[in-house]
C-alpha cells in the first residue's frame, strides 16, 4: 500500500484539516479574549490579583481533568475542544500583555503627555511598541500551546489527536506517528512562523535588548 492510499485509508487529510481549523480558532480566540484581559490587568491594579490568581489556578490543573471534565456529558463537539483548549492557551498571552505592558513605567506615557499626545496615539506609538517584546513572546508560547492542547482535545475525534489515540489502542505504530509527526511538525510552524512575526513587529533596539537581557539572565 502505497503513502497516499495509507494516508486515505486512515482519514489522515479530515484528521488534518480539523487540527488546522482547531488550532487556528484556538489561537484567535485565545487572542482576542488574553489581550484585552491582559490588558485590563495592567490598566486596573484592583483586578490583577483576582485575575492573574485565576490564570495561576487553571494553570496548575491537569490538562487530561479539564479535559475529562468538559467531555464527561459525553457530547463531543468543535466547541468543546475548542474551549478545552482555550483554557491552557489563553494564559501566555494574559501574561505576556500584562507583563509587557507593567514593565513600562511612568517615565515614557509622562514624555508622551507632555508632547501633547492624545490617549490613543500615546498607546499605539508608545505603549504598544513598548510591551511588544513580551506581547509578542506571549503569543509565540501561546501559538505552541495551541498545537499542543488541540491534538490533546481532538483524542476523541477532530483532529491528529484522533489518529495519534487510534494508532495507540490499535497498536499501530504507522498510524500514530501519522499523527504525531505532523502535530510536531505544525508546533514547529507555529513557533518559526511568529517568530517571523516577532522580528517583524517588534523594533530592532527593543529586540536587541532582549537579547542582551537575555544573555545576561543566562
Amino acid at each position: 500500500m502505497s503513502l497516499p492510499e495509507f494516508l486515505s485509508q486512515i482519514g489522515f487529510w479530515p484528521a488534518l484539516g480539523g487540527q488546522l481549523l482547531l488550532t487556528g480558532g484556538t489561537f484567535l480566540l485565545a487572542v482576542a479574549i488574553g489581550f484585552p484581559l491582559g490588558l485590563l490587568a495592567y490598566r486596573y491594579r484592583a483586578l490583577t490579583p483576582p485575575m492573574i490568581g485565576f490564570v495561576n489556578l487553571l494553570k496548575t490543573l491537569p490538562g487530561f481533568a479539564v479535559f475529562g471534565i468538559l467531555m464527561a456529558p459525553g457530547r463531543h463537539s468543535t466547541i468543546t475542544s475548542l474551549l478545552a483548549a482555550l483554557f491552557f492557551t489563553i494564559l501566555p498571552v494574559i501574561f505576556g500583555t500584562e507583563k509587557g505592558f507593567r514593565r513600562i513605567g511612568r517615565p515614557p506615557i509622562d514624555a508622551a503627555l507632555g508632547m501633547g499626545m492624545d490617549p490613543a496615539t500615546i498607546f499605539v506609538r508608545v505603549l504598544l511598541p513598548l510591551a511588544s517584546p513580551q506581547v509578542m513572546a506571549g503569543l509565540r508560547r501561546a501559538g505552541i500551546a495551541a498545537v499542543g492542547m488541540v491534538t490533546l482535545a481532538t483524542m476523541r475525534g477532530g483532529g491528529l489527536g484522533e489518529l495519534i489515540l487510534q494508532g495507540i489502542q490499535q497498536g499501530n505504530g504507522s498510524m500514530t506517528l501519522a499523527g504525531a509527526l505532523p502535530a510536531c511538525l505544525l508546533a514547529l510552524a507555529a513557533d518559526f512562523g511568529l517568530a517571523l512575526l516577532f522580528r517583524a513587529v517588534v523594533p530592532a533596539p527593543l529586540r536587541r535588548r532582549e537579547k542582551r537581557a537575555l544573555y545576561i539572565a543566562k
